[in-house]
């Protein structure tokens, strides 16, 4: 009897080695990976949208790059998340409460005193383009006196070190603005910024469910 119970305890013991079934489990690695990299290249770049602006509408298909941004909004523009101008605005009647203006019922003008070259240059806007310009240049040479510096130390001696490759400023412009804001304004920011040194401007929009 008690030898019985010992081999119905021993048939019943688990076993102390056992094989891993690793198939399933690299599957399901490989799916999470595809469904990261599906996310990660469809939303590289990530732009908030002003909440007093409605975006046109568009069937384009461009994802934006990254740029410095410019926002039109009812009461003036902001450039790289900074207030650069103030719309001229009508003075409120004596007595009234002060209220925004609304994207579509705004006036978008600039004050005469802010504008050069006949009315196309904005020079609030041109000053804080300009200033942003610099500044990336100069981060770009430190970047490449800093690699120069670097395959310099590693270079052999008697050889020279690897040709560096200077990086440019690709003046990439992004502009937000209300369906409602007239041509004149857009073409004022366009030109003021070509004379800044931008040569690329890319109009974000809502795209267009077909």
């Amino acid at each position: 009897m008690r030898r019985s119970i010992v081999d119905r305890r021993k048939r019943l013991r688990i076993k102390d080695r056992f094989d891993l079934q690793l198939t399933s489990m690299m599957d399901m690695l490989v799916i999470i990976v595809v469904f990261l990299l599906k996310s990660y290249s469809a939303t590289s770049v990530a732009f908030a949208t002003s909440a007093k602006i409605t975006l046109p509408i568009s069937t384009a298909e461009e994802i934006p790059s990254d740029a410095l941004n410019l926002v039109i909004e009812p009461v003036g523009i902001l450039f790289d998340d900074k207030r650069v101008l103030e719309f001229k605005t009508e003075p409120a009647a004596p007595g009234a409460p002060a209220t925004e203006p609304k994207a579509e019922t705004a006036a978008y003008e600039v004050d005469p005193k802010h504008l050069a070259d006949g009315g196309r240059r904005i020079l609030p806007l041109y000053d804080a383009m300009v200033k942003a310009r610099e500044n990336a240049e100069l981060l770009m040479s430190k970047a490449v006196w800093v690699a120069a510096k670097k395959a310099g130390e590693a270079a052999p001696p008697g050889q020279q070190a690897k040709e560096i490759v200077k990086p440019k400023f690709q003046g990439v412009l992004t502009i937000q603005a209300d369906k409602a804001v007239r041509y004149d304004l857009i073409r004022k920011v366009m030109y003021t910024a070509g004379a800044a040194g931008y040569k690329v401007f890319k109009l974000i929009t809502i795209k267009k469910e077909i």
